[in-house]
């Protein structure tokens, strides 16, 4: 265990080394490459490994018989701490990969660069992320039941609840698109994507429609409302001006945000 833990911090500062002089060769997903391979694959590696190089000293090496309670408490607190850290390493890491375009290209259009990453790296892991995210919790309930008891109206106004996140899930999404891009196309199909896979889900495991399986079915009802919205929204005038009147409020125009497709490539 000792050794495993010696030899990951090694590995990613050799390796972060060796990638160094390749900076501002390639790009990747708008980020320059070493710099996306610093915040996307060493810093989590790395925080990883903090986490349990951390553990093993309070459960091994350290002798103050902390009960699992307190071990969380610490590890909680620790994991906080670095994520602060880790947010700065993501700024860092953008940040530089202005600098290198701009020490390119004096001038480079950095707005077009940030938008780009801002709609299609930001926009689509976040959204992406969060479906899937919860879509794991959704498919281990359905594997897996919970030990919950609630009456059926408590059950049926979970369901409703899932159902209205779903709605403002959708809307959230929609008003993302704030470009005449294919962000929305995508989103469309992701959506689909993870609904057919709870469908498939349902018919190979059959989970009960009762609270053991809340989770599964909370996540399936936001689905289907993301699905319905995905159909209607688009096609109804009411819908489409009110999305309008809240651009409007929150500053947003879409005339002062319309950019090249071309802009938008990965």
């Amino acid at each position: 265990m000792f050794s495993l833990l010696a030899i990951v911090p090694m590995a990613a500062i050799i390796s972060a080394f060796l990638i160094y002089r390749k900076t501002g060769k390639r790009d990747f997903l708008k980020f320059d490459s070493v710099q996306f391979i610093y915040a996307f694959i060493i810093s989590p590696l790395l925080f990883i490994w903090l986490k349990s190089f951390l553990y093993f000293l309070m459960r091994q090496e350290i002798d103050l018989r902390l009960s699992m309670d307190e071990i969380f408490v610490i590890d909680t607190a620790f994991s906080v701490l670095v994520l602060f850290i880790y947010a700065f390493i993501v700024i860092h890491s953008l940040t530089k990969s202005f600098e290198l375009k701009r020490y390119v290209d004096p001038l480079y259009d950095v707005f077009s660069h940030s938008e780009a990453l801002h709609l299609w790296v930001s926009h689509t892991a976040l959204y992406a992320g969060v479906m899937g995210l919860f879509s794991i919790i959704s498919l281990a309930n359905a594997l897996v039941p919970m030990e919950i008891t609630s009456t059926r109206l408590v059950f049926y106004g979970m369901l409703g609840l899932g159902f209205f996140g779903g709605v403002i899930g959708f809307g959230a999404i929609w008003l993302s698109n704030f470009t005449e891009a294919i962000f929305l196309k995508i989103m469309k199909i992701a959506i689909a994507f993870f609904f057919i896979l709870h469908v498939a889900v349902y018919f190979f495991v059959e989970p009960s429609f009762n609270s053991a399986y809340l989770m599964y079915w909370m996540i399936t009802m936001a689905l289907v409302a993301m699905v319905i919205c995905s159909f209607l929204f688009e096609r109804s005038e009411r819908a489409a001006s009110w999305i309008e009147r809240f651009h409007h409020k929150t500053g947003w125009k879409k005339g002062n945000f319309l950019l090249s497709k071309s802009k938008f490539k990965l």
